[in-house]
């Protein structure tokens, strides 16, 4: 929500006394090494390939930027932690976790059970373990770096899934390259295109961003989730995700009709993974706000107000605009904000920034004698 004035996890660009910032500096560098060489014989042979891809890759993270943007309700994730997730993604997930890891246990699987096995089965077995993982502990490094917590698990899953578009930013570029191979570098600019379309547009659901924000999800129920369904929902969140990505890349979609229902099937996911995510942000924030004493002044039937859905806010700001008229959404809309920003400043200890707003919300708010 664009009136949020407090943001989640800002990750500063100089920060020594942290120890999840030399983990994200060192680490980063160190996949940066393994990306590079990853990529490097691409660049050489087919530079054209390479230019191709990272000019579609800057629609591609506006794209995902925008999207992630949108169930950012009861948070606003800063820019600074959002690039430090997707750095990860696309240098450490990639360079330190994935590329190293996996080509370390096809080779064993090749050798201990057999080839076409390896070749078959291989992705599904190995990626969704060495991949998944590798990002989702850029979630801790980021909070680690932020020297913040977890509140809900909305904050887990928004930054596991900035980590999985690092990740599908460096994929892209390598499968550009794959193809430029396969094709003996004939018209690397249309495989490129071809290469990002049918993986940005066609398949763009299907994405590390899906699968990592899933698992993040997960990760944030079992850390700071509440109430009695927090295990069940960890667990089945965190396992879900990997069990996805490994159902993608196995032969059992081979069937075109198989893929496409498959394609089908993610928004229905996505929309009940966010609407259980949803329930436990308005938990958080009802706790909050009812503990002694943090809403000093402010009636407490304007926490009423503020509704845990962005459908359920606009029902309710139309009943707000015909009972007294259209002017009077827009303070809704900050009313929601600041009490979202207040509940934030009391659960992160923010005593200053909690007596600012509480008092800009008594001046405004509160009855007149």
């Amino acid at each position: 929500m664009r009136e949020l004035a407090r943001a989640r996890f800002a990750v500063p660009w100089w920060a020594p006394r942290r120890a999840g910032w030399w983990v994200l500096v060192v680490a980063s560098a160190v996949g940066a090494v393994g990306v590079w060489q990853a990529l490097a014989r691409g660049w050489r042979d087919f530079p054209t390939a390479g230019i191709t891809a990272l000019v579609l890759t800057l629609p591609l993270v506006v794209s995902w930027w925008w999207l992630l943007r949108l169930p950012q309700l009861w948070a606003r994730i800063a820019r600074s932690g959002a690039f430090a997730a997707i750095l990860w993604g696309a240098v450490v997930a990639v360079g330190v976790y994935a590329l190293p890891s996996n080509a370390a246990l096809l080779t064993v699987i090749g050798q201990q059970v057999g080839i076409g096995v390896a070749q078959d089965w291989g992705p599904a077995v190995v990626a969704p373990v060495t991949e998944e993982i590798g990002k989702a502990l850029g979630i801790g490094v980021v909070v680690l770096a932020a020297s913040q917590k977890l509140r809900t698990p909305m904050d887990a899953a928004l930054l596991g899934a900035f980590a999985g578009v690092g990740f599908t930013v460096t994929e892209n570029v390598l499968y550009a390259f794959n193809i430029a191979y396969l094709n003996l570098g004939e018209n690397p600019v249309i495989s490129t295109v071809v290469i990002y379309f049918v993986r940005a547009v066609v398949f763009g659901a299907v994405s590390h961003a899906f699968f990592s924000g899933v698992m993040g999800a997960g990760l944030g129920f079992l850390l700071a989730g509440a109430g009695r369904a927090r295990v069940p929902y960890g667990i089945a969140l965190t396992t879900l995700g990997p069990v996805l990505h490994a159902l993608w890349n196995s032969p059992l979609l081979t069937p075109w009709w198989l893929r496409v229902a498959y394609v089908l099937a993610v928004p229905l996911i996505v929309w009940w993974i966010v609407r259980v995510v949803r329930r436990s942000e308005y938990v958080w924030f009802r706790a909050v706000l009812s503990a002694p004493g943090v809403l000093g002044e402010i009636p407490p039937a304007y926490v009423e107000a503020v509704r845990p859905t962005w459908w359920q806010r606009r029902t309710y700001r139309a009943s707000v605009a015909r009972a007294y008229g259209h002017a009077a959404v827009a303070p809704q809309r900050r009313l929601e904000a600041e009490l979202t920003d207040l509940a934030d400043a009391v659960d992160m200890g923010d005593e200053r920034a909690s007596r600012a707003l509480r008092a800009r919300l008594e001046a405004r708010l509160a009855p007149s004698p």
